[in-house]
């Protein structure tokens, strides 16, 4: 078993104790932070398939997933060798990436077992973190295409959407090439803005026609959230996998 499906148990044990999926991300975001990009876009989507299972009523929400994609994802999972630690309070043996005790119901010690990684000077900033020197990194999963972005050298909020012939405001970032044009992706659909004091990016969606989601829950229109390294955005039906850059950051 990988860290990627000890990740995901540890979500969906959360959730079926009655932690809200916003709630049960921040508590995994530590143990999600130091794993490679490739296992938080497969992670994102094994979360992806379980919250469209449990969610019937939201399922237009989320991306298809057929029954063959998902025995692959478990197959690729189950193929990855799985580790236990013990619980620093009672002993008793835990997944590796367990964030609770499953005996004494204790917080583990998450960062004994995380495993030896190499880091510069900018190691241990958190998931929120994105500084004057930091790279925004958009990836479309369906196309591949990537949008290298500095939101901090805008002097105001980043415009996301897609070029039309209609266009009275282009957007500063065009989604057409990723497909946003049969993706549902509004013209002008999301904002990223730089906070300096806080050192965060902020999104908003510009009351888009067919909304925008943050690892499967979706903004009301104009409201404000903080995006994350390794967070999934969902604008109309196009996914993007969200990265951040610090240059200098890990050496892998």
């Amino acid at each position: 078993m990988s860290v990627v499906k000890e990740l995901f148990e540890e979500y969906i044990n959360m959730r079926e104790n009655g932690m809200s999926s916003k709630d049960a991300l921040n508590a995994l975001h530590q143990p999600i932070s130091p794993i490679s990009k490739s296992d938080k876009q497969l992670l994102a989507q094994a979360l992806r398939k379980w919250e469209k299972q449990a969610k019937v009523s939201q399922e237009a929400e989320y991306a298809d997933t057929t029954e063959q994609e998902e025995e692959g994802l478990m197959d690729r999972l189950e193929k990855q060798q799985m580790s236990w630690v013990e619980c620093p309070t009672c002993g008793k043996k835990n997944r590796a990436n367990a964030v609770f005790c499953y005996s004494c119901g204790l917080m583990m010690d998450i960062s004994a077992h995380m495993g030896t990684r190499h880091f510069s000077d900018s190691s241990g900033k958190p998931p929120d973190y994105f500084g004057v020197e930091s790279v925004l990194t958009l990836r479309s999963p369906e196309t591949n295409h990537e949008y290298e972005l500095h939101p901090q050298q805008n002097p105001n909020e980043l415009l996301i959407g897609r070029t039309s012939a209609n266009n009275v405001m282009p957007p500063d970032v065009d989604l057409n090439e990723a497909g946003g044009d049969h993706q549902g992706v509004s013209r002008l659909h999301l904002s990223i803005k730089y906070d300096k004091a806080e050192d965060t990016l902020e999104i908003n969606d510009l009351s888009s026609a067919n909304g925008t989601s943050i690892n499967g829950h979706k903004l009301h229109p104009k409201e404000v959230r903080i995006l994350r390294d390794g967070d999934e955005l969902q604008l109309g039906k196009l996914v993007l996998f969200v990265s951040f850059y610090h240059p200098g950051s890990e050496v892998r």
